[in-house]
């Protein structure tokens, strides 16, 4: 697992790229209630004044008004009220995409870990295989060595036992008859 796929990658890409565009109209849309709902404020402040001025007949029409205003100022809070329950699951939304993300990435970290760990098991276990085979043929190349040697100073006293014969001839004198000794297989040949 060498991290993100390029689908993935691409994928992930869009998403971020829709997020920001979705960010962007978010605020323009925060933006627009924040001023129309300044506006409307400023426009009772300016009737409430205006009210104060006119005649009888004018504060029905400004109370009239008034009451539009508000109307039209609840149903903006109401807006309002909306936009920040939509804001508010779009944050939980990136939080919990950034947890999964995390988790993922913790998950493949973990799994590159293991799969490490185990490689290295299975190379220990492949070098102890190798010392154990090592030392077996060691052992029997000396196991080997010795039986030579042992062959050798076997067949060395062998030959001193039966090294020469002494006879004598017709005439008395003495002559060395030596034998002459071979050793093939451990077998003496004369």
């Amino acid at each position: 697992m060498n991290g993100l796929s390029n689908k993935e990658t691409k994928e992930n890409r869009r998403e971020e790229r829709i997020e920001k565009r979705e960010e962007k109209k978010e605020k323009r849309d925060a933006k627009f209630l924040e001023k129309r709902e300044a506006e409307l404020n400023e426009e009772l402040a300016e009737l409430n004044k205006e009210k104060e001025q006119k005649t009888e007949k004018d504060a029905k029409f400004l109370e009239k008004r008034e009451a539009e205003l508000n109307e039209e100022l609840a149903e903006l809070n109401k807006a309002k009220a909306e936009f920040e329950k939509i804001q508010n699951v779009l944050n939980v939304e990136t939080t919990t995409k950034e947890s999964l993300n995390d988790l993922k990435a913790e998950v493949e970290t973990s799994t590159n870990i293991e799969a490490a760990s185990e490689k290295k098991e299975e190379v220990n276990e492949n070098i102890e295989n190798d010392l154990k085979g090592l030392i077996s043929k060691l052992n029997f190349a000396y196991g080997q060595l010795q039986a030579k040697e042992g062959e050798k100073i076997a067949a060395k006293f062998e030959g001193q036992d039966n090294r020469s014969e002494i006879n004598k001839d017709s005439t008395g004198t003495s002559s060395a008859n030596l034998r002459s000794i071979s050793l093939k297989d451990g077998k003496e040949v004369k």
